[in-house]
């Protein structure tokens, strides 16, 4: 009897589980990448970045981004909770807020960034990544800013789209 009742209460929480997860549904926007740039974004200098972002069907945004700033010692590396995506083809406009930073007058401060995914393998051209500047508000990306991109060819970022159907 005991051990009917344990099978009963597991199978009513993985079906709790199952429930709480298809609501959150899948994402429908997706950008993600990391690397290094070899050439120098001006006002950052050498800079290595690793981010990760989604907004699922519901526009629900989450996703974190890392950043290190090795040519200036005024922003070093800092963490950043993404907040805003926006994808449009193979580009992506990313922002957040500054969680933790190494420099702590950083930390509240919001960023939006752009990002290019343009395409895998040796005959591709290099993947390309903005500045980031400081914004009013991490929901900025949503205006598509003209922000310039630089090429990252010792980076690889993936955007991706995906339509969900109506049934």
């Amino acid at each position: 009897m005991k051990k009917n009742v344990l099978i009963l209460l597991m199978a009513l929480a993985l079906v709790a589980l199952g429930v709480a997860v298809a609501s959150a549904g899948p994402w429908v926007e997706k950008a993600t990448g990391g690397g290094t740039n070899s050439i120098n974004i001006p006002i950052y200098g050498k800079t290595s970045l690793a981010f990760t972002a989604q907004k699922d069907k519901d526009g629900n945004v989450k996703g974190q981004a890392q950043f290190n700033i090795h040519g200036n010692p005024n922003c070093g590396r800092f963490h950043v909770k993404v907040q805003c995506l926006r994808v449009e083809g193979n580009e992506a406009w990313i922002g957040g807020t500054i969680i933790r930073a190494k420099n702590p007058k950083l930390v509240g401060k919001v960023i939006v960034w752009q990002v290019a995914d343009n395409g895998q393998g040796a005959g591709s051209d290099p993947d390309q990544v903005s500045a980031f500047p400081f914004a009013a508000n991490p929901c900025q990306c949503m205006c598509w800013p003209d922000l310039e991109l630089f090429d990252w060819p010792n980076g690889n970022i993936q955007v991706k789209e995906r339509r969900l159907d109506n049934n």
